[in-house]
């Protein structure tokens, strides 16, 4: 790493360390005195695992978190939020690289708004600050490495965020679609390479259901799709605007700036928006599922805002970033 890539890291880090600071003072972390902790919601699940009680499916297969917040040398309650912390401060960091990346004219310009963009969503950064217990925020943390991975064209690094996702959330398949449409290669070896890249997280996924027994053995997604796919496969298309616009605000009016490039763009991150909603399907949550798919929204907003300001203005903005 040269001297200047260098400072630009450690100014990155500081700029989303302080905007990562500003969204924690503008919450209420759920800790144990907090007024919901008692509520009937995941994180008593997430605090069961690290203390080693068994738990119910699908929790009992999202093992990282849980095990790292057991083994880290703070009491429990730092330990799920340190992890939660340092994931959400990792995924500003790499999502500023992956636009520069995306967008290399200007890429520290674009870097910033988007990483600005990324702690002023509430369901990816503030909820998860609030209810810091949960798998989320290091799932964010690895789509985002994984998306950073292909776009940068290093495919250990995609199959490594695939493989530690794999022990995390079983989310991180997400990132598959995501290869076989962005990685610059031909489409026949790009099929090809995903295959073999995702083979260790499959096993990975695999092995966890057959070696870990949870408490309640009749789990299974056609019983999560009765309950609460079923429902949602009908109101879906009308309520799809709400689970987009709750999570993301102005992202999802944003590429409307520039309709068509955005609508050519939103085609390509189809497959991978599609894993992120299909999730509605078969689990209870809503925002907080749909929260997943930032990376699209983000890069979408941040391209039409590219494509809609005079070249004069960025290179104002750019001059006062600078300064």
């Amino acid at each position: 790493m040269s001297r200047n890539a260098l400072i630009e890291f450690i100014i990155i880090s500081f700029v989303a360390l302080v905007l990562l600071l500003i969204a924690f003072f503008s919450i209420q972390p759920m800790t144990y005195t907090h007024p919901d902790f008692n509520q009937d919601w995941d994180h008593h699940v997430y605090i069961a695992m690290a203390e080693g009680i068994s738990v119910e499916a699908p929790f009992a297969y999202r093992v990282l978190t849980p095990w790292l917040a057991s083994h880290l040398p703070f009491d429990l309650q730092f330990n799920f939020f340190l992890i939660t912390f340092l994931a959400l401060w990792g995924t500003g960091i790499v999502l500023y690289y992956l636009i520069g990346r995306w967008l290399p004219d200007r890429a520290q310009l674009w870097g910033l708004v988007g990483m600005v963009a990324f702690y002023s969503l509430y369901w990816v950064v503030g909820y998860n600050l609030y209810d810091f217990w949960l798998s989320d925020a290091l799932n964010f943390f690895l789509i985002t490495l994984a998306f950073y991975a292909i776009i940068a064209g290093i495919d250990w690094l995609f199959a490594l965020a695939l493989l530690i996702g794999a022990f995390n959330r079983e989310a991180i398949i997400a990132a598959i679609p995501l290869y076989i449409v962005f990685r610059q290669l031909a489409q026949r070896e790009r099929v090809k390479r995903v295959i073999l890249l995702a083979l260790p997280m499959l096993g990975i996924i695999i092995c966890l259901r057959l070696f870990i027994h949870p408490i309640d053995s009749d789990y299974s997604l056609v019983t999560y799709f009765r309950n609460y796919g079923l429902t949602r496969l009908v109101s879906l298309p009308f309520e799809m605007n709400l689970y987009t616009l709750a999570p993301f605000g102005l992202l999802f009016i944003a590429p409307l700036l520039t309709p068509m490039a955005s609508m050519r763009l939103m085609l390509k991150f189809t497959p991978f928006l599609l894993v992120c909603y299909g999730q509605l399907l078969i689990a209870n949550n809503t925002e907080r599922l749909v929260a997943l798919a930032f990376p699209a929204f983000i890069i979408m907003s941040v391209t039409a805002l590219k494509n809609s300001i005079p070249l004069g203005f960025q290179r104002l903005m750019l001059a006062l970033s600078h300064s």
